[in-house]
């Protein structure tokens, strides 16, 4: 719609209101008020105009049918529901009344009621667009990709220049991570409407997966230039800098993008999986303050709480005997070999099987189901396969396990995709550990966090919502890989010169740490730094890092720029480093892990948040906490110290493995007896507060009160 068409219609709408307030019963002029305010999106204040006409018995069948539309789409399902509920009173054979009260039934979660509905509608009228596609959406947002799938591919058989049942078959595709067929899709599409936004985001998104970051900005640049305020494509946007290395420069135009969303009942779910990834985000930002960081999840936790219900920690029927067995449910999209699998699995396969019995609710994409997952089913009682559920189907699947305590480890990692399930509570107790662990989750209804004395030291327990259970080691224990490579001699001694190299996530590379590093290869003549990673080979990543050393005095040819590589082989890739620099202020997990298991040393100057510690205390528990840095000069120094003495670093390497085995970071038997104690600690306290509430209340009756003396 034109500028000007939008101009008249605004007008024609203020002449409409001021006839309305000087006559409320003129329902002929609130009957077009509502629909041009519908035509402009105003669909909220649309809604209140159609419920007035309503409640007033308007026998128009495209009261209730277009009033129920935009009751929809803004968000007001419930209200949407009780509307067509009038209508259908009066015009039971509505199609479109039947399908909106499915679409309504669908968006308020009563996906059983929803399912009954639209698949009548579906098999009343398999051949009409709006069916398949209802039906189709249905299966896919309740966890049913592949009837989803079979519905909507009979669909493009019949229809297949209908762009929202391709967008639709793309997006399912996209969720398997189908990267090249969803794009096929999509592009049909597009090449139907060149003017699709939507499209243009969704093979954007394709291209990104398939690493592809060029292309994937030209397509989000096309749709912002059609839709400039379009808050999904400015989001996803600034997603891929952040992704690529340019979280400082995104920021800003993720808020102006979240900024956006907020503002649209429609986009409700964007809003929030773009929120939870802006809150990941803002970690790798040196100038975020932790105040900042702290209101910005604690804004996002209201936000994801919201029409929530909590089922209320004390209402759990478990049986609260402290010593019996326990059920420990784990869930999680990374078991296998990912930070989470290879730094949870050594506990898990030496707890004491006869006191604890693990669920594994995994939600591991099917072919990354690797030989640590396999390690994984045989090490747990039961396994439970969530990938591509619905929520509320895990929920359900979870509290009918009774499961005692509940261990999540997906964090804000996938969109916190998982984590309104503990707000609405499915075990008794509620832990974080690992798996986008990087602060606080925010979430009131997190009972625990497994942490350690050095990632929270004392005094910080203020950051949390949760309470800080400090493991007396490291928070985690480290799984080496059984085809990691052997530690070959120092590099340094073969090239005749220092190799310095960060294998972290790209995202975590910023000015400062560019900043830091420049200084250490100014203070080591010859000296160079090799940077590798998944999104390292992006040409214009190369070309942005490039520029930022340039600018701090190092040349190219001091810098060695690689993409990633298979597991295996990017393990040898530190048989070419000498010392690893970690970034700041979100420093390296298991890549701090990996580099010592390979014999190469990392210096650190840890940050204030837990993603800022992760590597102090790596290293604290592989005793080496001589390389943790105080400050930045004593960064510096010590990188340099032991980059100007080779023969020791040499030394160093050649021992270093061993010296790790021995130590608590791979310990997985000492680890496991100390989560033992942990969870029955837990138990304990959740039996004690459950004992506490079932006990009546005693009251006191009062006494009778002397009267004083007459003096």
């Amino acid at each position: 719609m034109s500028k000007a068409s939008n101009k008249e219609i605004l007008e024609r709408i203020e002449v409409l209101k001021n006839k309305i307030s000087k006559n409320p019963k003129d329902y002929s002029s609130v009957y077009q008020c509502a629909a041009f305010l519908q035509v402009i999106g105003q669909n909220d204040e649309a809604s209140d105009y159609f419920i007035q006409l309503a409640n007033v018995g308007a026998e128009q069948i495209e009261v209730y049918e277009n009033g129920s539309k935009a009751l929809i789409d803004s968000g007001r399902y419930n209200e949407a529901l009780m509307f067509i509920a009038k209508g259908q009173d009066k015009f039971p054979d509505s199609r479109l009344l039947q399908l909106r009260q499915g679409m309504a039934l669908d968006k308020s979660q009563d996906y059983e009621g929803a399912e009954v509905v639209l698949k009548k509608f579906y098999e009343d009228q398999p051949d009409r667009i709006d069916a398949i596609i209802a039906l189709g959406v249905f299966y896919s947002n309740s966890g049913h990709a592949h009837k989803a799938l079979d519905i909507l591919l009979s669909g493009y058989d019949k229809f297949p220049d209908n762009i929202a049942i391709l967008n639709n078959i793309g997006a399912i595709l996209l969720n398997a991570k189908e990267y090249l067929q969803a794009s096929e899709y999509f592009l049909k599409a597009l090449r139907i409407d060149p003017t699709s936004t939507q499209c243009m985001i969704n093979i954007g998104s394709c291209f990104e997966k398939m690493h592809k970051p060029e292309v994937a900005t030209q397509f989000y640049e096309e749709a912002l230039k059609l839709e400039p305020e379009n808050g999904v494509a400015i989001c996803a946007k600034a997603s891929l800098m952040c992704n690529y290395g340019l979280a400082q420069e995104a920021i800003p135009l993720y808020e102006k993008g979240l900024g956006i969303l907020r503002c649209d009942p429609r986009k409700a779910i964007e809003f929030l999986v773009n929120f939870s990834n802006y809150v990941f985000y803002i970690h790798y930002v040196p100038e975020f303050s932790r105040k900042k960081i702290k209101e910005s999840i604690g804004t996002w936790q209201k936000e994801i709480c919201i029409d929530l219900d909590e089922k209320p920690k004390s209402s759990f029927g478990n049986n609260t005997d402290r010593k019996r067995k326990l059920k420990i449910g784990l869930i999680s999209g990374s078991f296998n070999v990912h930070p989470v699998g290879q730094m949870i699995y050594s506990a898990i396969e030496n707890i004491n099987s006869d006191e604890y019995e693990f669920y594994m609710y995994s939600d591991v994409l099917p072919q990354r189901r690797d030989y640590l997952y396999e390690k994984f089913e045989k090490s747990v009682s039961l396994t439970r396969d969530i990938y591509g559920a619905a929520s509320f189907k895990v929920l359900e699947r979870i509290r009918n396990d009774e499961i005692d305590i509940l261990i999540e480890m997906t964090g804000h990692s996938d969109g916190g995709k998982r984590l309104p399930l503990i707000a609405q509570r499915v075990a008794p107790v509620q832990v974080k550990w690992v798996g986008g662990l990087f602060n606080t989750t925010g979430i009131q209804q997190m009972d625990w966090m497994i942490t350690d004395n050095i990632e929270t030291p004392e005094g910080d327990d203020k950051w949390y919502t949760e309470k800080l259970y400090r493991m007396p080691d490291d928070y985690i224990v480290y799984h080496p890989p059984f085809y990691a490579p052997p530690v070959t001699q120092s590099p340094a001694k073969a090239n005749g010169y220092v190799t310095f190299g960060n294998l972290n996530n790209l995202a975590k590379t910023n000015s400062y740490s560019i900043e830091l590093w420049s200084k250490i290869l100014h203070a080591v003549p010859n000296s160079k730094l090799l940077l590798k990673g998944s999104k390292m080979d992006a040409e214009f990543v190369q070309t942005h890092i490039y520029n930022a050393f340039v600018q701090h005095g190092i040349g190219i040819d001091r810098l060695i720029m690689e993409g990633g590589e298979k597991h295996q082989d990017f393990l040898n890739v530190y048989n070419r480093i000498d010392i690893a620099l970690d970034p700041h202020p979100y420093t390296g997990g298991l890549t701090t892990c990996e580099a010592l298991w390979m014999g190469v040393p990392v210096v650190t100057l840890p940050g204030e948040t837990f993603a800022g510690r992760h590597a102090a205390t790596h290293l604290t528990n592989a005793g080496m906490p001589e390389w943790i840095a105080q400050d930045e000069q004593d960064y510096i120094d010590i990188a340099v110290k032991w980059a100007n003495d080779l023969d020791a670093l040499a030394e160093l390497r050649a021992g270093m493995r061993e010296h790790v085995s021995k130590t608590p970071l791979v310990d997985g038997p000492r680890f496991a007896k100390n989560l033992e104690i942990a969870l029955r600690h837990m138990w304990s306290e959740w039996c004690d507060e459950k004992e506490a509430a079932s006990k009546p209340v005693e009251v006191s009756k009062p006494k009778p009160k002397k009267s004083k003396k007459r003096k």
